[in-house]
């Protein structure tokens, strides 16, 4: 049992890689990249990290609502992506952050909303 443990182990330590480095002329290390980049998907990403970035600035400084519509678009923009990717795992993360997101923006609204268009709407 341990020598197959063993066996196993060898055998993972020679499918597993070590992320391949490259040498700046100073000998700095730096890793190599192999995502692609300026497609689609590459655009879509960074733009909706900035606008998540931007959200998380505003938050911390308690600018409402924008907060909310900021991050809407980046989690929207997020959510493209892992469909464009087929990762389930972020379009889980990202759709319910969204769904969180839209029910913040509808209670801001209700609560900010002139009083006679909310008990005309008979909700509180």
């Amino acid at each position: 049992m341990v020598i197959w443990y063993l066996n196993l182990w060898s055998d993972l330590n020679r499918r597993v890689q070590a992320p391949q480095r490259s040498f700046s002329k100073k000998g700095t290390h730096f890793l190599k990249k192999i995502t692609p980049t300026h497609t689609k998907d590459w655009y879509i990403k960074w733009i909706a990290s900035f606008f998540i970035i931007s959200a998380l600035l505003l938050t911390s400084n308690y600018i409402y609502p924008l907060n909310l519509v900021l991050h809407g678009i980046g989690l929207t923009g997020w959510l493209a992506v892992s469909i464009m990717w087929n990762d389930r795992s972020l379009m889980i993360l990202n759709s319910v952050g969204l769904a969180m997101i839209l029910n913040a923006l509808l209670k801001y609204t209700i609560e900010h909303a002139p009083s006679s268009y909310v008990e005309s709407l008979n909700i509180g």
